[in-house]
């Protein structure tokens, strides 16, 4: 696990993550992403798209809920910083990921 860094934010995080499974884990990306359209901030950082739908679906790093009215919606918040806790429990979640499971890269 790379080690952690003060004034890390979530889409570095999950930059850090996604390279991490596919480059060292092996794990091949998902191949339809279009169910993190959910995360209403997806498209905030173009560059971040893929880092963030990769480790969101595979429920690596979560997202929050905001309450709206009677409903609400999911942001991933890629410029909160991350604290260590949350950056220890995204690598240990990777950790848990297994190539084999990796069903949707067809």
């Amino acid at each position: 696990m790379p080690e952690f860094c003060d004034g890390m934010t979530r889409g570095d995080l999950a930059k850090m993550i996604h390279l991490y499974i596919k480059n060292v884990k092996g794990i091949n990306d998902l191949n339809d992403i279009s169910k993190a359209a959910v995360l209403k901030d997806l498209y905030d950082c173009r560059v971040c798209v893929d880092h963030i739908a990769q480790v969101y679906l595979r429920g690596l790093v979560d997202a929050f809920f905001i309450p709206q009215g009677e409903g609400g919606f999911y942001i991933f918040d890629s410029r909160r910083l991350v604290s260590r806790e949350e950056y220890e429990e995204a690598f240990l979640r990777a950790e848990g990921l297994m190539p084999l499971e990796d069903s949707d890269t067809e």
